[in-house]
């Protein structure tokens, strides 16, 4: 069965909870986040059998990830997590036989993987990006990335601030190269942001 599948994409604190939860209430349809697929297949599997292909992505610290790597390291290590997110994206598609019109959000929406989804069901990608560095910064400051602000070193959010920016031009420039929709999201309310989506 043709599902028809909505894939909201963007980098960490663009929003895409919020705007999948505003977008889920207005269709009146379903969502699911990345992080609650990449949670069930861990589950499912093992935590190290899941990371097998990344094995230094198992429990890390702080120190580990943002402190002995540069913000190019950390930038493609996330794009090679959201690789292997998007196969267990592919199987959870394929295993939900229940909703033929859902949404997904989450980092791990890659470009690629909509090309491979856009074969065999009606997709509507979108890719909620920055136009201005500062607002990344403002909001990892306030909200904290890899934990609560306030429990890791403001050094650590600098580089934060820098591999977001590095994997949200990525983003931009992937999607304008396959005719994929973009929001930016920097001056928009998120009625405004869903509005621009449907």
């Amino acid at each position: 069965m043709d599902k028809n599948i909505y894939l909201l994409g963007g980098v960490p604190t663009v929003g895409k909870t919020i705007v999948a939860q505003k977008l889920s209430e207005n269709l009146g349809i379903q969502y699911v986040s990345t992080d609650t697929l990449r949670a069930w297949a861990i589950e499912m599997v093992g935590r190290e059998e899941y990371f097998k292909e990344l094995p230094n992505e198992v429990d890390l610290k702080v120190e580990a990830y943002l402190g002995n790597q540069t913000p190019e390291q950390i930038f493609n290590r996330e794009v090679a997590k959201n690789d292997l997110m998007s196969r267990t994206i592919l199987a959870f598609i394929k295993a939900n036989w229940v909703w033929d019109k859902y949404i997904i959000e989450g980092t791990g929406i890659q470009p690629e993987l909509v090309l491979k989804l856009k074969e065999n069901h009606n997709m509507k990608p979108i890719f909620l990006v920055y136009d201005e560095k500062d607002l990344i910064k403002e909001r990892i400051y306030d909200r904290g990335l890899w934990s609560e602000p306030e429990k890791y070193d403001d050094n650590y959010k600098e580089k934060e601030v820098e591999w977001v920016w590095l994997y949200n031009e990525y983003l931009k420039s992937e999607s304008k190269s396959k005719n994929i929709l973009t929001v930016v999201v920097d001056k928009l309310s998120v009625q405004e942001i869903v509005d621009k989506i449907v």
